[in-house]
């Protein structure tokens, strides 16, 4: 999986690669961030809303940082490839699937990475269907 990070000092067309992980190295780097550090950073820049994504293929998470420390809050993206379903289930077509949340906990920003990083599509929807 390639893996990007935009931390608060970035401008909004730059990201830092991290590179390419598996799941593990992924969890093990997210979990190394100091997202309340990033938020205050952000807010005392305002440039750009820190974001930790990963692409697999042609999909992709996201989830970015919001809010004053303590309190944050994450927003969230999530895009796969699926058959899409138009006027009321009738016609379908091949296309990408999104998903948006803008009201993560941490906790659940945590989750939503690494069921993105162990392919626990399951919890995915749970987390973006809720």
């Amino acid at each position: 999986m390639k893996v990007s990070m935009q931390s608060a000092h970035h401008t909004y067309d730059e990201s830092q690669s991290l590179g390419t992980m598996d799941a593990r190295e992924v969890m093990s780097r997210f979990d190394t961030i100091d997202w309340h550090h990033q938020a205050k950073r952000a807010n005392e820049l305002n440039k750009t809303a820190p974001t930790f994504a990963i692409q697999r293929g042609a999909s992709l998470i996201w989830v970015s940082v919001a809010g004053f420390p303590p309190h944050i809050e994450f927003v969230s993206s999530y895009s796969v490839p699926g058959r899409i379903k138009r006027l009321f289930g009738l016609l379908s077509s091949d296309g990408i699937i999104e998903k948006h949340r803008t009201d993560f906990t941490p906790q659940q920003a945590r989750q939503a990475i690494e069921a993105f990083a162990s392919n626990d599509i399951h919890t995915l929807d749970i987390l973006f269907n809720t």
